[in-house]
């Protein structure tokens, strides 16, 4: 986002938090949450937004902080010197690798839970062109051999 007209400064506003998404298992549940949002800049003081947080991950083999779907993209340039909306965070990125005789790995012909969360939202705080971007959706995949 950024902000020309009502802000006395950078990061007065912030972009949405991307969803929680998670796989529940036997044993673990497995989750992997959203980006923070960036904070607005503002060129009548010549700053910046910051750009928002990585989200975290956990209960996996893998769990990578920032090393899911990319955060929204911050607005601008506008102004001269140029001042731009913070990038959200990326989102967390967990994974898990079960072997079918391991103790609590899912069983075929069972039904589990799979949520995916939803991309942080720009914010609607004076938003220009070209606009900021909404974060993306998670994504998940499930395999087996």
């Amino acid at each position: 986002m950024l902000d020309t007209d009502t802000s006395s400064g950078a990061n007065e506003q912030w972009g949405g938090t991307g969803g929680q998404s998670y796989f529940a298992a036997p044993s673990v549940t497995l989750i992997a949450n959203g980006g923070t949002g960036g904070g607005n800049g503002n060129f009548n003081v010549q700053q910046n937004g910051a750009n928002g947080s990585p989200g975290t991950a956990s209960g996996g083999t893998t769990n990578t902080t920032g090393g899911g779907n990319a955060g929204g993209t911050g607005a601008g340039p506008i102004g001269t010197p140029p001042a731009y909306g913070g990038n959200g965070g990326r989102g967390g990125y967990v994974a898990r690798t079960w072997n079918w005789y391991d103790p609590g790995a899912p069983v075929p012909g069972s039904s589990y839970t799979l949520v995916c969360g939803s991309g942080g939202a720009q914010s609607p705080f004076y938003v220009y062109n070209p606009r900021a971007t909404d974060g993306a959706a998670a994504s998940a995949t499930l395999s087996w051999s």
